[in-house]
């Protein structure tokens, strides 16, 4: 499967030994900060991955991209 990954990832300085997947491979864009709305706008983009944070889900609905959902209590 041929497949490009869009993460918005902040590492906090005591990890900056973590080994990301994806590490020098061109299909992985991993950044500290992605421009959301931008980036489910795109027409190559089929599905992304959210927290269900109010602001992620308005996104989604707005750019009418699939949710692939992961919800949790940390924010």
């Amino acid at each position: 499967m041929n497949c490009k990954v869009v993460w918005s990832l902040k590492l906090h300085s005591d990890q900056t030994n973590i080994k990301l997947p994806g590490e020098g491979n061109p299909n992985f864009n991993i950044k500290p900060w992605q421009p959301q709305l931008e980036v489910l706008a795109h027409p190559a983009v089929v599905a992304g991955i959210t927290h269900c944070g109010f602001g992620g889900t308005n996104d989604f609905i707005i750019t009418g991209t699939i949710p692939i959902l992961f919800p949790h209590f940390e924010d």
